[in-house]
């Protein structure tokens, strides 16, 4: 009897514990083509929005880029910016851009002409 009720306890804290919990926002960072900027620099991007910006009348380059806001406080930063840059880069990492990318991704989406 008593495994039983340290069983429920213990599913009754993980509830409790996790309606407090609250998940990343998320936004987007839309590559400006005009400015032909860095890719990997977070100024290169127009303001965050938090809708997502569908696909976007590119030249082949980045279009916009997915981040997550893990400390929720509405602003991202540039450690948030890198996190996210890094796992969408994975073809020729050192090169650091995302329009090298083959394919569209989850977190970029890379127009074709």
């Amino acid at each position: 009897m008593k495994r039983n009720l340290f069983g429920i306890a213990a599913l009754v804290l993980a509830i409790a514990i996790s309606s407090f919990t609250k998940k990343a926002q998320e936004f987007y960072l839309v590559y400006d083509l005009s400015q032909q900027g860095v890719e990997k620099s977070i100024n290169s991007y127009d303001a965050p929005v938090t809708a997502d910006p569908g696909r976007q009348i590119g030249t082949g380059e980045v279009n916009w880029l997915k981040v997550e806001d893990t400390d929720n406080n509405s602003i991202i930063s540039n450690t948030e910016f890198d996190t996210s840059f890094e796992i969408a880069d994975v073809t020729n990492d050192s090169n650091d851009l995302l329009s090298d990318e083959a394919t569209d991704r989850d977190r970029v989406d890379v127009m074709a002409p």
